[in-house]
């Protein structure tokens, strides 16, 4: 589903793949979450099981890499 979605990133900024952090930030608004520090917090505290499904394997993403993703989606196909 995510693959058809461009990437906005520049290839130097990718250090996770863009359908695990818009995979994180759903699953954490479908959680209650809203402002991108909840979202973060989310991210933060969610169990190791969370981020192997969701192909986060490395550290967890911070707030500002979710914010410069979020501002830079295009919301209009």
């Amino acid at each position: 589903m995510f693959d058809r979605l461009p990437d906005p990133r520049r290839v130097r900024g990718r250090r996770y793949r863009l359908g695990s952090l818009l995979g994180l930030c759903l699953v954490a608004v479908l959680g209650g979450a809203r402002p991108l520090a909840q979202i973060a917090r989310f991210a933060a505290d969610a169990a190791p099981e969370v981020h192997d499904q969701l192909g986060l394997n490395r550290a967890t993403p911070n707030a500002s890499t979710l914010g410069r993703l979020l501002a830079r989606l295009d919301g209009d196909p």
